[in-house]
């Protein structure tokens, strides 16, 4: 196994430990403070929002990994390829975010928390922002790995001292999408000379979406398969 693997292995796992580390910290603590009112409002509005966010993917996070990882040694075909998987994910965002805000707007339930719902929904443009797959195609663990522990680090400090009483979960749930998003903001602009440039060839983005939506498919079919 050569070093780069080694490194690669090592950041991804110290980046799934943390993800599982840092929740089991902060449970305890949000769940006494909130109690099971709020911590059930942030969890139902959480998990909805996670539906819209698998929505607006349309699978590029496992098709844009493979994809990446097969022309990062081509910076032209690179580029290209990279700018036309995010144009399509900033496409489906745009109109899943525009779908959920009526789905809010019109729901009795989700309405009447509709700030915590608005809120929420900012993960669903992280997510896009983020571009992690991009990253990992480029097997660049180490920028997302370090990023992610000192955003849960920031997150985990704002916790203890934001959320003091049982009506603070709108703030509780803003401290995560905050976090989230700044996250995701550096690792966009990390990779902006990769984005945006200048194309020799014309976009072609009807190509992708066949496939795309393959993966995306058989991505839940093979999560449920596993568990």
């Amino acid at each position: 196994m050569s070093n780069s693997i080694k490194k690669n292995a090592f950041f991804n796992t110290v980046r799934t430990i943390s993800s599982l580390i840092f929740p089991i910290i902060t449970f305890p603590y949000v769940s006494r403070i909130l109690g099971p009112n709020g911590t059930g409002q942030v969890n139902f509005a959480l998990s909805i929002i996670g539906y819209f966010i698998l929505l607006a993917s349309l699978g590029i996070p496992l098709y844009g990994i493979r994809e990446i990882a097969r022309v990062r040694d081509n910076k032209n075909e690179l580029k290209e390829l990279a700018q036309e998987l995010f144009i399509i994910h900033l496409i489906s965002t745009i109109i899943v975010v525009v779908v959920l805000i009526f789905f809010i707007f019109l729901n009795k339930k989700l309405y009447s928390e509709k700030t915590l719902f608005l809120v929420s929904s900012i993960s669903i443009i992280s997510s896009t922002l983020s571009v992690d797959w991009l990253f990992q195609g480029l097997e660049e663990y180490k920028k997302i790995t370090i990023r992610s522990i000192i955003f849960s680090l920031v997150s985990l400090i704002m916790i203890f001292l934001i959320i003091h009483n049982e009506n603070d979960y709108i703030k509780y749930a803003t401290i995560g999408v905050f976090t989230s998003l700044f996250s995701a903001l550096l690792n966009f602009f990390d990779v902006r000379d990769v984005l945006f440039v200048k194309r020799s060839v014309k976009l072609n983005l009807k190509k992708h979406i066949k496939p795309m939506l393959l993966v995306w498919s058989i991505g839940p079919i093979a999560t449920h398969n596993k568990v």
